[in-house]
């Protein structure tokens, strides 16, 4: 690998296979540096044949390059950048600093490129002599959200990027530039202004509930009672923190009023409250229409008035640290990159404001959130400080085990179990303030899915299993790649079961997927003979009909585990590391299988009586193992979490308990 040609996007594949259909072949590999970027129409052109290809996927395991140490990197970047002193620009609007719900995302945001100069230094080490890609027409931009691929230009980022890696480790560059039609440039700023455009259209629309505001406190009408108030953004959340509300009102502990504010995109918090008997308001009857148009326009052109983006926003070249990137420290980088941190900045005003409203109207004595490193709950976290009022995370689904810049935002945060505790506090966290008593909502599905087992174990043993027939649930998940991860496994699923006419497939669209993404490829397979469904309830209901869970690497997955239903992750195409960053993906209670083949010879073992039998005995034992540690805590869940949250109540204040 001395000479290899840099891949950044789809886009590039194409352009790749008509430049080595017309031009010489003058590099010696190709390496794709975003995840998912599908070379498959490469390695079928006969002029590639002695070209060796890499998905990045296959080169971070070649050079055993892990997310962890990518993230520890990215990390420290973030720290050093968003840092506080009197050379960094100010980002306090209000008496509310918003630079620590910046860093994680900011973290993230700096993730692929921070890999991608890993891999680079990887590569100088092993005798790198040039370096070719694409080039794109416009200068550095810190690209983000890669989910919303409208106008996607992430080489705007990585291509200035290996051209200052190159000229630093003197490796020769050869950039070739492609007639576009649109500048890059043009096309990112045109992306960024839609995303700002789109979110305060709809913060705008929200906002217009503001006189439905409540015209008294819970507080008023009972005083001698506490107020909690519950940030509910997706209706997952609801789900996790139900059994502590049915517990606080049986018990008659504090009242509690449900805070909601809908995620952007694929709303469905509202709908999910409003399908219940408790209390509670939506964030944006705290402000008002007029006050959202205002801090959308305010926000930017007090950042620019301050010159946030100007030269001195510059680090000093005496204080570059070389564990961290210094392209991202130069100049004109460093400038940019802060204005891409803090393109959120707006609506982190506007959500500020609405908390703050809503804690002088309520007067609660605890905040509730689940939004775990996200950058609403460290402003959840920052508010309540300024207020004097204790704060809370609930862990509502998986946490990757990697470093976070930020990985405490609240006084407290209650967790699933000790391994995600030890990360957390791997990257920074104060131990006692971080409470591995397990998750109230594994509890009912544990105790359901022991039921389930036992259940049908004792059928199983009363009467052989004469019935071969079986349903299989296909969990899909959001993918930011545009490699279509969940058609490659229904595609292998329909391959392997194919002589299999008993078998039915429920496909579970994610609920933050389009309406209707499968639906045409169910009538393919429907109208191909097999028996197809998809279903539009609640993943525990299709999970209750299902005898056999399919999915990548879905929280689905532990939903089963707890649930009692066998569950494959399928990892065709994934890092292997993927299975050590979930713990419940390194349980020997999860299958794994990595290619179809694999697939298919456990769909054969388990559509066998005998087989399906010593399945579920070994994933009954295993089961057993994964729940024998502290996955669902030490102590009933639901009892700790309202134990704590009285003791926040009575101790009053943030200062930790």
């Amino acid at each position: 690998m001395k000479s290899p040609f840099f891949l950044f996007s789809q886009e590039d594949v194409s352009w790749l296979l008509q430049r080595s259909k017309r031009k010489a072949i003058d590099f010696d590999c190709v390496l794709a540096i975003l995840p998912g970027i599908d070379l498959s129409g490469l390695r079928n052109l006969p002029t590639l044949q002695n070209v060796e290809i890499f998905r990045l996927e296959e080169m971070l395991e070649k050079l055993q390059l892990t997310q962890y140490a990518i993230s520890e990197r990215a990390s420290e970047l973030s720290l050093e950048i968003l840092k506080i002193d009197n050379e960094r620009p100010n980002f306090e609007f209000w008496g509310v600093d918003f630079r620590p719900a910046l860093l994680n995302n900011l973290a993230l945001a700096l993730h692929n490129s921070i890999a991608f100069e890993m891999l680079f230094e990887m590569l100088c080490a092993e005798g790198l002599d040039s370096a070719a890609c694409f080039m794109p027409n416009g200068k550095f931009a810190l690209v983000e959200r890669l989910d919303i691929r409208v106008m996607l230009r992430p080489s705007l980022t990585l291509v200035p990027h290996l051209m200052y890696l190159c000229k630093a480790n003197e490796v020769k560059f050869k950039g070739e530039r492609r007639s576009e039609l649109f500048l890059a440039a043009v096309e990112n700023a045109a992306r960024n202004f839609l995303l700002w455009s789109y979110k305060s259209a709809i913060l705008f629309r929200r906002s217009v509930q503001w006189w439905r505001k409540p015209k008294a406190s819970p507080q008023n009408e009972a005083p001698e009672r506490k107020v909690v108030l519950v940030l509910i953004r997706a209706a997952t959340e609801l789900t996790s923190i139900q059994p502590v509300l049915t517990r606080m009102r049986k018990e008659g502990g504090p009242n509690f009023v449900l805070l909601v504010d809908d995620l952007l995109k694929n709303p469905d918090a509202t709908k999910a409250v409003s399908e219940t008997t408790h209390q509670w308001l939506n964030v944006h009857q705290f402000s008002n229409p007029i006050e959202v148009i205002f801090q959308a326009l305010r926000v930017p052109i007090i950042l620019k008035l301050e010159k946030a983006f100007s030269r001195k926003s510059q680090i000093p070249v005496s204080r570059k640290n070389k564990s961290l990137s210094n392209f991202f420290l130069e100049r004109k980088i460093f400038s940019s990159t802060l204005k891409t941190a803090t393109a959120t900045l707006s609506e982190l005003t506007i959500f500020s404001r609405q908390i703050s409203a809503a804690i002088q109207f309520f007067q609660p004595h605890c905040i509730l959130t689940m939004d775990m490193v996200d950058r609403w709950a460290a402003v959840v976290g920052t508010v309540g400080a300024q207020f004097k009022v204790p704060t809370l995370i609930l862990q509502n689904t998986a946490l990757d085990k990697i470093r976070y810049p930020l990985p405490l935002a609240t006084d407290h945060m209650i967790v699933a179990n000790s391994s995600i505790r030890d990360v957390l506090i791997k990257s920074g966290a104060n131990p006692d303030r971080l409470h591995a008593t397990g998750l109230p909502s594994y509890a009912a599905s544990t105790e359901m899915g022991t039921k389930r087992l036992r259940l049908l174990s004792s059928e199983l043993a009363c009467s052989p299993l004469v019935d071969q027939s079986f349903k299989i649930l296909v969990a899909t998940q959001p993918f930011v790649q545009s490699f279509d991860y969940n058609g490659q496994m229904i595609e292998d699923l329909a391959r392997v079961i194919q002589k299999h006419k008993n078998i039915e497939i429920i496909i579970k669209p994610h609920p933050r997927e389009l309406n209707g993404a499968y639906e045409k490829r169910c009538s393919v397979l429907v109208q191909a003979g097999y028996r197809v469904k998809i279903s539009s309830g609640t993943f525990e209901m299709a999970l209750g009909e299902a005898d056999l869970v399919l999915s990548r690497t879905s929280t689905a997955i532990q939903k089963a585990l707890l649930g009692g239903v066998p569950s494959i992750a399928y990892l065709r195409d994934y890092p292997r590391e993927i299975v050590d960053r979930l713990d419940y993906l390194s349980t020997a209670a999860v299958f794994k299988h990595e290619t179809p083949e694999e697939l298919g010879e456990f769909i054969n073992i388990f559509a066998r009586p005998r087989g399906r039998l010593e399945v579920l005995e070994n994933f009954s034992r295993n089961r057993m193992v994964y729940l024998g540690g502290d996955v669902a805590g030490s102590v009933d869940a639901t009892s700790a979490a309202l134990g704590l949250i009285q003791r926040l109540v009575k101790a009053g204040g943030h200062v930790p308990i």
